[in-house]
C-alpha cells in the first residue's frame, strides 16, 4: 500500500514539474513574441 502511495506522489511531482516547465517555456516564448512585436 505504501509503495503505491509513493508511486502516486512521484507521479504527481513529475506532473507538477512538467507543468512548471511548460509554463516557463510558454512564458519565455510569449515574451520573445511580444518583444518582436514591440521592435517592429
Amino acid at each position: 500500500m505504501e509503495r503505491n502511495q509513493i508511486a502516486a506522489e512521484s507521479c504527481q511531482a513529475e506532473m507538477y514539474t512538467s507543468t512548471a516547465i511548460a509554463l516557463v517555456v510558454g512564458g519565455a516564448s510569449l515574451k520573445v513574441l511580444l518583444d518582436k512585436e514591440t521592435w517592429d
